[in-house]
């Protein structure tokens, strides 16, 4: 849940520190209750949040595209 939630969160800001303040307060003590150890928790939240970086930020894309449609359909 922990991966998805940072992966998902990661797609929409496009930035992988601010998803690591975002989710990681949630998501690392939620993976340590679990059984993971903390060094582990960090790194997964880490690694699923760096995935903004290589992601595009899908909420601004998807708007972008949405306004595009409308704009081209309305024309015609």
């Amino acid at each position: 849940m922990a991966l998805l939630a940072s992966t998902f969160m990661a797609s929409l800001s496009g930035t992988g520190p601010g998803n690591v303040a975002a989710t990681g307060v949630f998501t690392i003590p939620m993976m340590k209750r679990s059984g993971f150890p903390p060094h582990l928790a960090a790194t997964v939240e880490m690694s699923a949040s760096m995935l903004g970086n290589i992601i595009p930020p899908a909420g601004r894309l998807s708007l972008k595209r949405m306004a595009l449609l409308k704009k081209r359909f309305q024309v015609l």
